[in-house]
């Protein structure tokens, strides 16, 4: 059942994603047997309304398949901008909530260190592969422009990071041309 859940989200199969949820055959995050969740596998193939459907279920985005993956390295090595916007908004809508929950009931003395946590809990762009690529590495070495652009927007996202072989996101875009 897990692995035609999977499947079925990188074919865009909407009705099969939504009846299982709702029905509760499957739990958002299984894998199969590579590691992908559904989430990974609709970001692979660009599957923006799957990916709008996982992420009103409260699926893992941070979770890596066996390469050490997230969805956000796949819609980033595709160049989707559009999946990775999605994504972006996604969190900031997180973090939103949990800000006005939070501000209501806590001090606000507090309140942006808070957020800072959540942030870097619900999404950490950081994440390296297997290979010790970011995603920021694979949308540069592709040359995403608007991907690099829209992880760069993002203050927690580290220039610095290297890969296995020593090279940066920088050296990955000038490999690229």
């Amino acid at each position: 059942m897990d692995e035609n859940f999977v499947t079925a989200a990188g074919d865009g199969l909407v009705e099969i994603i939504t009846e299982n949820l709702l029905l509760e055959q499957v739990h958002v995050d299984c894998v199969d047997q590579t590691g992908f969740t559904a989430l990974m596998r609709a970001a692979q193939y660009n599957q923006l309304q799957v990916i709008k459907l996982l992420l009103t279920s409260s699926c893992n985005f941070n979770k890596q398949n066996k390469e050490g993956w997230t969805a956000l390295m796949w819609a980033a090595f595709r160049g989707n901008s559009d999946i990775v916007g999605k994504l972006f908004n996604y969190l900031l809508t997180r973090v939103l909530t949990y800000s006005l929950t939070h501000l209501l009931t806590y001090s606000s003395l507090t309140h942006s260190i808070t957020d800072e946590l959540l942030l870097s809990r619900l999404c950490d762009l950081n994440v390296q592969g297997k290979d010790g690529a970011t995603a920021l590495m694979w949308a540069a070495g592709c040359g995403h422009k608007k991907v690099v652009e829209s992880l760069l927007a993002n203050s927690s996202c580290d220039l610095n990071i290297q890969d296995n072989d020593g090279q940066t996101a920088l050296i990955w875009a000038s490999s690229n041309g």
